[in-house]
């Protein structure tokens, strides 16, 4: 067990005190910091290019501007917030809409024998909702055994 439990407090501070006798006899100085509160630092989020790119954005949603500006959604909302920023949320009505208007250039491309991989790639969505807008708009897409 270490010596510093088994002694009593008032050995501790005699310890502290010959401590502090030897540091000031070595010449040390002991400083006292200012507790004061720091100044807050302006954000680099709030830069004006980052409010720019969530701006242009909007009509998007807040996940989508998030990704754009690489930050997280949190952050995004925060910015919104002091920037009078409003984003639109997506609904399913605009879900539905948006699958309704990529599904004829997904029958073309099915037509034209392009993979999945290239449909999602050239419509700029991920592979998982190109198969769901196939899905919801009855489109049979091509498998990695017919490409």
């Amino acid at each position: 067990m270490s010596e510093y439990f088994t002694q009593t407090y008032a050995q501790r501070q005699a310890a502290i005190e010959q401590a502090k006798a030897a540091f000031y006899r070595s010449g040390g100085q002991i400083l006292t910091i200012d507790h004061a509160a720091p100044s807050p630092q302006p954000s680099v989020t709030d830069a004006p290019e980052v409010v720019a790119i969530l701006r242009a954005h909007r009509h998007l949603g807040v996940i989508a501007a998030a990704k754009a500006a690489r930050l997280s959604t949190r952050t995004v909302n925060k910015i919104a917030k002091r920037n009078a920023i409003q984003f639109e949320t997506y609904t399913l009505d605009k879900q539905a809409e948006r699958h309704r208007t990529m599904a004829p250039v997904i029958r073309r491309l099915v037509e034209q024998g392009a993979s999945q991989n290239q449909m999602a790639a050239q419509l700029g969505i991920s592979r998982t909702s190109l198969q769901t807008i196939a899905r919801s708009e009855g489109i049979d897409l091509p498998t990695r055994g017919t490409e």
